[in-house]
């Protein structure tokens, strides 16, 4: 793989881990201290851990990492708002958009042929990637239960 596809490759990995940041920062705006707030708080520094191993692949192969703006993804990633959220499940929901689209890239990524570093920190990002996506479809399952146990309870 050439560096010029190494590096357009991870700059677009770099753009959407800004972005799940963002979303996060978002979203834990929105959320009481508890555990949730909490494992979504881990969840953001996962994020900033995988943009900062990815920045340090730029500084490796000698080349300026990308200035990350929002993009169309950031546009959906980032519409957590108070407005747009009214209950843990849709702030859930919207947060499993993000990972289903975080977990994807990151195994078309890891279909590619780089360097075996490279591989190495793509293969963990993508583990952690799927391990948030598990946790939050764990949580609505719950929640769903939760919902439709206390509307049976109360007819």
């Amino acid at each position: 793989m050439k560096v010029s596809e190494i590096i357009e490759e991870l700059s677009r990995l770099v753009q959407l881990e800004a972005d799940a940041v963002a979303a996060y920062d978002a979203a834990l705006e929105l959320l009481p201290a508890g555990p949730v707030h909490d494992e979504l708080a881990l969840f953001r520094l996962e994020h900033q851990r995988h943009a900062m191993a990815l920045y340090d692949v730029f500084m490796r192969l000698a080349k300026t990492p990308p200035e990350v703006e929002p993009d169309v993804k950031g546009v959906v990633i980032g519409a957590l708002t108070p407005r747009a959220i009214r209950s843990l499940a849709e702030l859930l929901d919207a947060l499993r958009g993000n990972e289903q689209l975080t977990t994807s890239l990151y195994a078309k990524a890891r279909s590619k042929s780089f360097p075996q570093t490279i591989r190495e920190l793509l293969d963990r990002a993508h583990g952690e990637e799927r391990h948030h996506l598990d946790w939050i479809e764990r949580a609505l399952s719950r929640l769903g239960t939760a919902a439709g146990a206390a509307a049976a309870a109360h007819p």
